[in-house]
């Protein structure tokens, strides 16, 4: 649970926010939603207000810096990443939305996360080899 990950979800803001701070790079978009799309109802949860900035930030000036530096790439280069820019320029509307109706939540394919993980026995592992 958000509990035994809190550590995690305490550095979010201060995270997300240094890699706000970096040029955008072609990836960037890819990367933005493969963080944000899993954890967003997480961060609103916790952080509603800086949540909310982020993601107005990211829709605003943030995006038109992504789309600068892939407007120079033309034709089939670039064209995932403009797909990728589309999908997260789409997916900020609707949690925008959300966010603002208070109806944020998980994505429908989201699995919970156990609070922690029991490791392999690996006692046996280095035995046979030799």
């Amino acid at each position: 649970g958000l509990s035994a990950q809190s550590g995690l979800f305490d550095s979010c803001p201060r995270r997300s926010g240094g890699l706000l701070h970096h040029q955008a790079q072609r990836i960037t978009p890819t990367l933005l939603l493969a963080f944000l799309k899993p954890s967003a109802h997480m961060l609103a949860r916790r952080y509603p207000r800086q949540t909310e900035k982020l993601l107005r930030f990211l829709a605003t000036d943030y995006l038109l810096s992504v789309e600068s530096l892939l407007a120079a790439s033309s034709g089939a280069s670039g064209a995932e990443e403009r797909a990728a820019l589309a999908v997260l320029s789409s997916w900020l509307k609707e949690t925008r939305e959300a966010l603002r109706c208070g109806r944020l939540k998980p994505p429908a394919d989201a699995v919970e996360m156990p609070d922690f993980l029991i490791p392999d026995d690996t006692r046996e592992a280095g035995e046979g080899g030799g």
